[in-house]
């Protein structure tokens, strides 16, 4: 099984356990802010350690395509399983979107005093929060694929950083054409 596969199912494993675990006993931790920040941390930590053993494994050359593949292929298969469990979940528990419409009208009273925005802007806001409608597959797919994109942000970092260039042979400049 190779290692970027291994490292996205751990991490699917993982969220879907503490998801669990937080649904049972705290059910608004997951749609907390820092709580998403801590997934992001421990996706980009799992993302680069699935690179680092691919480069190991590769030699003397890593090319930066091979290092994106794993980093992004990690990624992928990693929110592709909570992307499926959260679906799941909130499908099941009609509650869950009351909380997750919660936790956003009170994210954004914080960053609109954060960012000084109008009150008027603030009550459309809070508006749009409340006529969201309960995420359909359609929606839930679209979101997946949006997230696939945001992810190769992190993963092109990763393998710009770990990527091994061939410099045993003569080096071609631009200056030598």
């Amino acid at each position: 099984m190779p290692y970027f596969l291994r490292l996205g199912l751990l991490y699917g494993a993982a969220v879907i356990l503490s998801g669990t675990i937080f649904y049972f006993t705290s059910p608004e931790i997951p749609y907390d802010f820092r709580y998403r920040i801590v997934l992001f941390i421990c996706i980009v930590a799992v993302m680069i350690s699935a690179t680092t053993y691919a480069r190991k494994s590769a030699g003397k050359v890593f090319p930066l395509r091979e290092a994106f593949r794993q980093s992004w292929l990690t990624y992928v298969i990693g929110i592709s399983i909570v992307g499926i469990f959260q679906f799941s979940l909130e499908s099941m528990d009609e509650k869950l979107q009351d909380i997750a419409k919660a936790k956003a009208k009170e994210e954004l009273a914080l960053s609109a005093k954060w960012m000084r925005m109008p009150e008027q802007a603030v009550v459309l806001e809070m508006q749009k929060i409340d006529m969201r409608a309960k995420e359909s597959p359609g929606k839930f797919i679209f979101n997946t694929f949006f997230s696939f994109i945001f992810g190769a942000v992190p993963a092109f970092i990763i393998a710009l950083i770990m990527r091994r260039e061939d410099k045993s042979g003569p080096q071609q400049t631009i200056y030598d054409a």
